[in-house]
C-alpha cells in the first residue's frame, strides 16, 4: 500500500513539473507580436514595427479561426488612423466578409466613420458614449466623452475620428500624454495639427521649432 501511495505521489509531482506547450500557442504569440507592433509603431521604430506585424500575421495564419487575424488588421487600421493617416481598412473588410462578427464589424465601421446607432452596443464600452456623441454631431459632448477614454491608444483613435471637433484643451492634453509616453509618431502628427490651429505667430514659431528638433533626431 505504501509503495502504491509513493508511486501516485511521484506521478502527481511529475505531472505538476512538466509544462506542455499551450495548444493555442499561436494565438498567444500573435497577440504578443501585435502588442510589440503597436508599441514600436507609436515610438516611431518603424522597422521593428514592420517585423512585429509580419510575425503577428504569420502566427495568426496558423489557424482557420480568423478572429485573431481580423483583430490584427483592425489594429493596423486603427494605429494608422491614430497618426492621422486614415486607410480604407480593406484587409479587415475582406476578412470580415469571410468570417463576420458583429463586434468586429462595429469597430470597423467606427474606424471608417460609418457606425450606425444599432451597432454602438457591440463596441468596447470605452467607446460607446463617444460614438453616440459623434453620431449626434455634438462637439461639446464629443470633447467631454473623449477626455475620459482610456487607454491612451484608444483615446488616440477617438481623437483622430473627432479631429475637426476637438478643442484646444483636448489636443494639448493628448500631446502632453504622448510626450510622456514617448510616442513620437502620433506626437509629430498632433503637433502639426496644433501648428495649423495656432493663431499666435510666436507660439506657432516655437511649435515648428519643436517639430524640427524631433524630426532631426
Amino acid at each position: 500500500m505504501q509503495k502504491k501511495i509513493l508511486f501516485l505521489i511521484f506521478i502527481f509531482l511529475f505531472a505538476g513539473c512538466s509544462h506542455p506547450p499551450a495548444v493555442n500557442r499561436w494565438q498567444y504569440d500573435a497577440a504578443t507580436s501585435l502588442r510589440a507592433y503597436q508599441e514600436h509603431f507609436l515610438q516611431n521604430h518603424l522597422l521593428r514595427a514592420k517585423s512585429d506585424l509580419s510575425r503577428a500575421r504569420s502566427f495568426a495564419s496558423q489557424s482557420a479561426d480568423l478572429h485573431t487575424r481580423i483583430d490584427i488588421e483592425l489594429s493596423v487600421c486603427a494605429i494608422q488612423l491614430s497618426v492621422l493617416n486614415p486607410t480604407s481598412c480593406e484587409n479587415a473588410s475582406v476578412l470580415l466578409q469571410i468570417d463576420p462578427d458583429p463586434s468586429q464589424f462595429a469597430y470597423l465601421h467606427l474606424l471608417q466613420s460609418l457606425l450606425q446607432d444599432k451597432e454602438i452596443k457591440y463596441l468596447p464600452e470605452r467607446y460607446r458614449a463617444f460614438a453616440l456623441a459623434m453620431i449626434e454631431a455634438d462637439p461639446a459632448k464629443i470633447n467631454t466623452r473623449l477626455a475620459s477614454i482610456r487607454p491612451l491608444s484608444s483615446r488616440l483613435v477617438a481623437s483622430a475620428l473627432a479631429q475637426d471637433d476637438l478643442d484646444d484643451e483636448n489636443i494639448q492634453e493628448l500631446i502632453t500624454e504622448l510626450s510622456y509616453h514617448g510616442y513620437k509618431n502620433p506626437l509629430l502628427a498632433w503637433l502639426n495639427v496644433q501648428v495649423q490651429k495656432e493663431t499666435d505667430p510666436q507660439k506657432k514659431v516655437r511649435l515648428k521649432a519643436k517639430i524640427s528638433v524631433l524630426t532631426s533626431s
